[in-house]
C-alpha cells in the first residue's frame, strides 16, 4: 500500500462519505446479491422489511459499517491507529461468524458501488492494494 494508493483511496472515498446512508444501503444491497444467505446474519434487517432505503434497520447497520470504513480510511496515514481499529473489528466479528469470505464479498460489493458512483475516476488498483492491508489486519484480529 503506497502513499499514492492511500491518496487515491481517500479521494475516491469522499463521495461515499458524503452520502454514507444511501451508499451504505447500496453496498448492503449489493452484498445480499452476492450471497443472499448473508441476510440471515441480520435478523433486524430482515424484520425491518424490504432491503431498500426505507428499511430503518438496514440504514442503521449500513451507517455503522460505513462509518467503520470511514474511520479506517481516515487512519490510513496512521499505522498504529489503523492496526488497532482493524484488529478490534476483526476480533468483534468472530462471535458473529463473519470471516474472510464475508470480508472478500464486502470488498466486491464496495467495488460495484464505488465503480458505479465514480466511473472512470475509480482507482481500482489502489483500492485493491489498500483493501489487501485492511483484510490482512481484520484477519489477524481473528487469530
Amino acid at each position: 500500500m503506497s502513499v499514492n494508493d492511500v491518496k487515491a483511496v481517500k479521494e475516491n472515498w469522499m463521495p461515499m462519505h458524503n452520502d454514507i446512508i444511501t451508499n451504505g444501503v447500496l453496498v448492503f444491497q449489493e452484498l445480499f446479491k452476492i450471497n443472499d444467505s448473508y441476510i440471515d446474519k441480520f435478523s433486524g434487517i430482515r424484520e425491518g422489511g424490504l432491503i431498500t432505503i426505507s428499511n430503518s434497520k438496514l440504514r442503521e447497520h449500513a451507517v455503522r459499517v460505513m462509518c467503520s470504513f470511514d474511520s479506517w480510511i481516515i487512519a490510513l496515514n496512521d499505522a498504529p491507529v489503523l492496526e488497532g481499529l482493524l484488529l478490534r473489528q476483526g476480533h468483534e466479528h468472530v462471535p458473529r461468524k463473519v470471516f474472510k469470505q464475508h470480508f472478500l464479498d464486502m470488498k466486491k460489493a464496495l467495488i460495484v458501488v464505488m465503480g458505479n458512483h465514480l466511473g472512470a475516476k475509480f482507482n481500482r488498483p489502489a483500492f485493491d492494494n489498500v483493501y489487501e492491508k485492511i483484510l490482512a489486519l481484520l484477519l489477524k484480529g481473528q487469530e
